[in-house]
């Protein structure tokens, strides 16, 4: 008999650690989605970076040769200032892209701390004398 109680102990136990089990695989599986998702997201923001990289080259490439061909300092200054505007709106895409990216990743990963969060900020409230309990006390 000592057998057969060993072997009820053992299959209680493993039935207790089978039933999270379809939790844990949700959590998992979203989990993963979620990092999926990022990583494809980050790949297509990495792909966006580079091109505007490329861009910058070819743009500075051309700036240089219309700037050596100059007669005068204006047209050299003119040719300076087209391309700086161009590095400026650049920078200024991959800001506005780095932006989106971090909104999306805070997207990914925020709604499974928000209602953690939620949850400790009602116990806190609750916690937390009232203005008739404070003014009886």
């Amino acid at each position: 008999m000592a057998d057969q109680n060993e072997v009820e102990k053992w299959q209680k136990l493993f039935q207790a650690i089978s039933m999270p089990a379809g939790a844990m695989r949700n959590n998992a599986h979203t989990y993963w989605s979620a990092q999926a998702d990022i990583l494809n997201e980050m790949h297509a923001f990495t792909e966006g970076w580079f091109q505007r990289r490329h861009i910058g080259t070819q743009a500075a490439q051309e700036a240089c040769e219309r700037m050596c061909e100059a007669k005068t300092p204006m047209e050299w200054m003119r040719e300076y200032h087209l391309w700086s505007m161009g590095a400026l709106q650049r920078l200024m895409a991959d800001g506005l892209a780095f932006q989106q990216e971090i909104k999306r990743i805070a997207d990914e990963v925020g709604p499974s701390l928000v209602p953690s969060l939620e949850k400790e900020q009602v116990e806190t409230a609750s916690a937390r004398p009232t203005g008739r309990e404070r003014a009886e006390a």
